[in-house]
């Protein structure tokens, strides 16, 4: 058994041709293995096509998500932001070395997401979720799973929901009160006069 020039091991085939061989431990990554018989006499056969494998046992990196329905990316949905279709966007971006094939797989239920070739190319896509019904809360936990069956840790979002629309009132009516205004009545002071003085007595002049 070979991987190009490199023998990984060689055994003896039984009475029906079969055999078997285990190989030492192989780095992550795509291989090719070959393989070739050779019979008593030394003949050996001619290098068959290869057999093409990858190694993989690393989970991949967890994908990043957004609720674009959150226009304003506060954390609330509200009236405006759902409308009336009762469904909210995520934008699911990749991590790198996302394959076409790999799966985005989303815990409301649902068949996995099966990414294509555009997917991958565009580095993101975008999935839609029913507003959860009786609920104030939308909860998403979404996470990647590659060719290998390796799965990603799974990232979770969540937003609160606010539908109400408060109700809007009239201001209070201005009422005028009319402004009355206190007269006090003007008082007249007569000015003091002085008493005339008597004059006094002429004294008598005698002679």
């Amino acid at each position: 058994l070979y991987e190009g020039g490199t023998v990984l091991g060689t055994t003896t085939a039984d009475d029906s041709g079969h055999w078997r061989i285990t190989t030492p431990t192989l780095a992550e990554g795509r291989h090719t293995l070959t393989a070739k018989a050779t019979d008593a006499a030394g003949n050996m056969s001619t290098t068959p096509t290869g057999l093409s494998l990858t190694i993989d046992t690393t989970a991949p990196a967890s994908p990043g998500v957004v609720i674009l329905t959150d226009t304003n990316q506060d954390g609330t949905l509200d009236a405006a932001e759902l409308g009336s279709a009762g469904t909210v966007s995520l934008r699911v971006t990749l991590p790198a070395g996302t394959q076409a094939g790999d799966r985005l797989m989303l815990d409301d239920g649902r068949p996995p997401y099966v990414l294509s070739a555009s997917d991958v190319a565009a580095g993101y896509c975008t999935l839609t979720l029913a507003q959860p019904a009786g609920s104030n809360t939308l909860r998403a936990s979404i996470s990647l799973e590659d060719a290998a069956g390796q799965v990603s840790a799974p990232l979770s979002v969540s937003a609160r929901i606010d539908t109400f629309v408060p109700v809007q009132t009239d201001p209070p009516a201005t009422v005028q009160v009319p402004v009355v205004a206190e007269v006090t009545p003007a008082t007249t002071v007569a000015p003091s006069l002085p008493e005339t003085a008597t004059p006094p007595a002429s004294p008598l002049s005698l002679n």
